[in-house]
């Protein structure tokens, strides 16, 4: 009798313990609160950053765009003018923000970019295109309103100094080339 109770004690007890552990509470899968917080708040913290970087990104690739279009096309009438045996004009619109030449259809038009007629401060100054065109003669020679045999043109996105693009016109030779700094 002894033996026999022994076991069916414990077998209730193991019953017991068998339906208290299948009614306890399970540990459910997945996140907790304050893990998604966390990972939202570094998230909205990454694309802070990335969106002040793609506004930054977009100005300095509408400043170099614009430089090197208009460099372009001042190359490109300095060589028609070579090779045509023809004057040939670009016209720069400082108030427009604008640059026309016969190879182009119509003047394009540069948004978010400013087009100054600029002045380096240094020792080497470079005087300021005062007239809006610069004529490229067939002998490969540069005309526009200059001193030192020098034109510049700043091109640098409105209401912001940075980034900065001069494109600098020897009158002389003709060259034209861009910098970052007002040699």
């Amino acid at each position: 009798p002894d033996l026999r109770m022994n076991s069916s004690l414990r077998i209730a007890r193991n019953l017991s313990g068998f339906r208290a552990r299948r009614q306890a509470p399970r540990r459910e899968r997945g996140f907790t609160l304050i893990e998604l917080m966390v990972t939202i708040g570094v998230a909205a913290i990454l694309m802070a950053i990335a969106v002040n970087a793609w506004g930054e990104y977009r100005t300095k690739t509408r400043v170099i765009s614009a430089a090197e279009e208009i460099l372009s096309a001042l190359t490109s009438a300095r060589i028609r003018a070579l090779t045509t045996h023809a004057n040939e004009t670009v016209s720069l619109d400082f108030t427009q923000e604008s640059v026309a030449t016969s190879l182009w259809s119509s003047p394009r038009v540069y948004k978010g970019v400013d087009l100054v007629a600029y002045t380096c401060s240094s020792a080497t100054a470079y005087p300021a295109v005062t007239s809006n065109t610069i004529t490229f003669t067939p002998r490969g020679t540069a005309s526009g309103s200059a001193a030192q045999g020098k034109l510049s043109v700043q091109v640098k996105p409105k209401g912001a100094a940075l980034p900065s693009y001069f494109l600098i016109v020897n009158s002389v030779t003709g060259s034209v080339r861009m910098a970052e700094v007002c040699p």
